[in-house]
């Protein structure tokens, strides 16, 4: 049985996890879950992920320098694409958005452009980034250093918009054909086209869910942190973020609820005999009705 999620974790590959493994707690309760975290060379040593690992977590990063095409390489994203291809699933945040597509366009308002082609990738089409208009400058400071607010127009069954925190992902451009086989599930509000923020795919047996904001961040989790780590710089920024995010902590619950049912969906696909277990969890969380992906199907809404 797949039952354990495994994030991966890196100090020198600057991911950010703060807040990540306490809220994939809060989603997947951890009698069903084991959630564990692997560095890269942890990663590295592996042949393959293990069969029993049902989700697998790419996070984003502190600063600007992504050192994932460094430490994961083209044998751990292949790595990463087989466990997919097999009925894993993957998610990822920002910088782990950016990487699950197949070309990778990273040009900030000030500084070098960045572009990177990827073999193998989980989504054929372009990640581009950072949005101009919420850009801020990441100093690596701290996990929130470089994060910000921006809106997003969240397609549940009922449809909703909010704040979320924001720290220089992606845009998310599916290339024709894979379109057709991807849900969109919020897209950015005052961007031209309105382009997916979130979106899903089946890959092979597998599901993909990647996001260019970072909704595992809200209010709550900046004021469960210390003020302490920030010094005098960077102590405004992040009380404004909290108060900015508050108002919308009702909402990014909600998404995140539905991503837990998307991922729910999946698992109790894969285990049909064990899907009354986790039946009695999902009262608990604040999940939506959305239309899922048909399993093992390349039926989908277009975007």
């Amino acid at each position: 049985m797949r039952n354990k999620i495994v994030i991966y974790s890196d100090r020198e590959s600057f991911t950010s996890t703060s807040s990540l493994e306490g809220e994939l707690k809060r989603l997947f309760n951890t009698h069903a879950f084991e959630i564990a975290c692997v560095d890269r060379h942890q990663f590295a040593a592996l042949s393959e992920i293990k069969d029993d690992t049902f989700l697998f977590v790419l996070p984003g990063i502190n600063g600007e320098k992504c050192m994932y095409p460094d430490h994961i390489g083209q044998d751990g994203f292949s790595k990463i694409r087989d466990f997919v291809e097999n009925g894993g699933a993957y998610l990822g945040f920002c910088a782990g958005a950016y990487h699950a597509f197949s070309e990778i366009d990273y040009v900030p308002p000030f500084g070098r452009p960045k572009h990177r082609s990827k073999d193998k990738a989980l989504i054929e089409g372009t990640a581009t980034g950072p949005i101009h208009h919420a850009y801020i400058p990441d100093n690596g400071l701290n996990n929130y250093s470089g994060c910000t607010t921006i809106s997003v127009h969240v397609e549940d069954t009922t449809p909703y918009d909010m704040l979320a925190c924001y720290g220089n992902g992606p845009v998310l451009l599916p290339s024709s054909q894979d379109s057709l086989h991807t849900r969109v599930i919020a897209r950015y509000n005052g961007v031209e086209g309105q382009p997916p923020a979130i979106l899903e795919r089946r890959v092979g047996q597998g599901l993909v869910i990647a996001s260019g904001i970072v909704p595992q961040y809200g209010a709550m989790h900046i004021a469960e942190e210390s003020y302490g780590e920030m010094g005098k710089r960077g102590y405004g920024a992040l009380v404004d973020l909290e108060k900015a995010l508050k108002p919308h902590e009702d909402n990014r619950l909600r998404l995140m609820g539905m991503l837990r049912a998307s991922l729910m969906d999946h698992w109790n696909a894969l285990h049909p005999n064990e899907a009354r277990l986790q039946e009695a969890h999902r009262g608990k969380m604040p999940t939506q009705s959305h239309p899922a992906l048909p399993h093992n199907s390349s039926e989908a809404h277009p975007l």
